[in-house]
């Protein structure tokens, strides 16, 4: 496999001691939830926090609402399930669903999505194939909103993803086609967001999150830069050079207002998507 070797000394170094977790149960958090965003336009964030959430530095960055925007909803990847983003979300009085895919010195690692608002939809996902080396899978966590605009309600469908990284076509591929199945019974009546590190380091990747995310009319958001760490990126896809966190949307029912990656935050070798999406 294409860079096979340089992701395994990857994995080694920076997944040591981590065990898997086989079950994707849902730990749920935080402080009260609203019935509904109030729209018609709703904040929105992702970031592959990269296991820093016992970090001050992360504190400070989420905690700096002139940086961070302070958005309606946010979703997290590579989160650590610790005193310090607990901290940050009482602060910040957020509702939060998490689940995990592994766990290190009791505390546990996965993916994070917190709210303003309650969610009647809570699906975890968790990949049939696992990384090399650390045997672990990645998660993925679909939640709901709805968004209140001049007395309407419009429910909106959350997907925060971690892709599968050093594995096969095949195993990846199996992981993109098991969230839109799931995410397409839901196509014709939600509005849809699919955000998160998709690990789409070649070309291949990028073209199956199309075949599948197509079929559910979303459109990518073409940010004007990526979130994506550079020296990743230039070690992974060097000719390519293509993101690794992307956002897509239901383009019938929402529009961007605006979309930036976050270059203010220190924290996190990978920097948050922020979006701000008009509910129509």
């Amino acid at each position: 496999m294409k860079f096979l070797l340089p992701g395994i000394f990857l994995i080694l170094l920076c997944s040591c001691g981590y065990t898997p977790t086989s079950s994707p149960l849902i730990i749920t958090g935080g402080g009260k939830s609203l019935p509904a965003l109030q729209g018609p336009v709703i904040k929105f964030m992702s970031w592959n926090i990269h296991k820093e959430g016992n970090e001050k530095n992360w504190i400070n960055d989420i905690l700096n609402t002139d940086c961070t925007k302070d958005p309606d909803i946010l979703l997290f990847q590579e989160a650590s399930l610790n005193a310090g983003l607990k901290y940050v979300l009482k602060v910040k009085d957020l509702g939060w669903k998490f689940v995990s895919n592994a766990i290190k010195d009791k505390e546990y690692t996965g993916v994070l999505t917190a709210s303003k608002s309650s969610s009647s939809i809570n699906i975890p996902l968790i990949s049939d194939g696992r990384e090399p080396i650390t045997e672990t899978p990645k998660v993925s966590l679909i939640t709901s909103c709805v968004v209140n605009t001049k007395g309407m309600n419009t429910p909106v469908l959350i997907a925060n993803v971690h892709g599968m990284n050093f594995v096969r076509l095949k195993d990846f591929d199996g992981q993109i086609k098991n969230l839109y199945n799931k995410l397409l019974p839901y196509v014709e009546d939600r509005a849809i967001i699919v955000a998160g590190d998709f690990n789409t380091w070649s070309s291949d990747r990028a073209l199956i999150l199309n075949k599948y995310f197509s079929k559910l009319k979303l459109e990518e958001i073409k940010l004007k830069k990526a979130a994506t760490p550079a020296w990743y990126v230039w070690l992974f896809t060097p000719v390519e050079r293509l993101p690794l966190d992307r956002v897509y949307y239901s383009v019938n029912k929402l529009s961007v207002e605006i979309s930036e990656v976050l270059d203010c935050v220190k924290s996190s070798d990978h920097k948050p998507i922020y979006i701000e999406f008009m509910v129509r």
